[in-house]
């Protein structure tokens, strides 16, 4: 379950999961929905653990479908929701009370794919998708409801219109810090006072995946202007857009995340870890029923291995290589 989550989360970008349908399997794969802000919907798992936390439940009734959800580090929760003629992108306290309502349609403001909410809830970035004709545009907006209770005094803060592009994932670095990820480029924003862009990353090879933690940004890039030097080109940035690494590196990956310092690709029983430095610390094969995800463990090179029938408790060791 967690290789697949993995797969959906970071590569073909779904905006919630459905599933899975044991407690184990969701169990393996809430680490990486959390880490990516994604809403998992456990329909079946029963196991405490999973359906109460700290002995409490909470409920949010919608009134259309919900198109995507993330919650802030203070537990202000934003949605985009599918209405039959509009969109709306909503913003909910922690105790439910809703404090943002704002309707959106693809004739006026274009569809909103995607949205994120900064770590104090009180500002949000919305990606949207409009058509003209032949044309098309990504438009990046920033909203602060910072001093307002009432969802019609919302202040537009600015925003920044895209030609031809499509925008679908949007993170905050810090409170006033957006990026904003792209098929070819990366933008980063300063949204403190006037919205300006601080930084601007673009490719010119074809991004394959991208991946985060807390302190670092990592792309997967196909490497076809040198492919014998490796079938991939992989680049690491700082949240403040700074190169970190890029090297050439061959490896088979469905899914990669990056824990910490190291960076962990995986298929099948295949797997690539790599540190900071590009440095590759195992690449090779784990004995087991097909590898669900990799994540470090406490103590020296040791890491937790979710196989699709077992949880295994491996040093680096102990792993052959291939």
């Amino acid at each position: 379950a967690g290789n697949s989550v993995t797969k959906l989360v970071t590569q073909d970008k779904v905006i919630a999961v459905v599933g899975p349908a044991t407690s184990g399997c969701v169990a393996a794969s809430t680490p990486i929905t959390t880490a990516n802000k994604v809403p998992l919907i456990a329909p079946c798992a029963t196991a405490p653990n999973i359906t109460v936390e700290n002995g409490k439940v909470k409920e949010l009734t919608l009134k259309y479908p919900l198109v995507q959800a993330t919650v802030s580090d203070q537990g202000i929760i934003e949605v985009i929701l599918e209405g039959t003629n509009s969109n709306y992108i909503q913003v909910y306290a922690k105790n439910g009370e809703l404090i943002a309502d704002m309707r959106s349609s693809v004739e006026e403001t274009g569809y909103p794919v995607t949205a994120a909410i900064s770590p104090d809830g009180t500002q949000l970035a919305v990606s949207y998708y409009s058509i003209s004709g032949m044309n098309s545009k990504t438009s990046i907006v920033f909203y602060d409801f910072s001093r307002q209770l009432q969802s019609d005094d919302v202040t537009l803060k600015g925003g920044f219109d895209y030609e031809s592009a499509l925008i679908p994932k949007l993170s905050f670095v810090n409170k006033n810090t957006v990026a904003a990820f792209g098929n070819s480029a990366t933008y980063f924003y300063n949204i403190e006072d006037t919205p300006k862009v601080k930084k601007e990353i673009q490719f010119t090879q074809e991004i394959e995946s991208v991946f985060e933690n807390d302190k670092y940004i990592g792309y997967v890039l196909e490497n076809s202007e040198n492919p014998e030097k490796g079938k991939y080109s992989l680049q690491i940035y700082d949240k403040n857009g700074a190169k970190k690494l890029e090297c050439k590196l061959n490896m088979n990956y469905d899914s990669i995340q990056m824990w910490g310092k190291e960076i962990i690709a995986v298929r099948e029983n295949e797997c690539t870890i790599l540190n900071i430095k590009g440095n590759i610390l195992f690449q090779g094969e784990l004995e087991g029923n097909s590898i669900e995800s990799i994540m470090p463990a406490k103590g020296w090179r040791t890491y937790h291995v979710i196989f699709r029938d077992k949880i295994v408790k491996m040093k680096l060791k102990f792993w052959k290589n291939s």
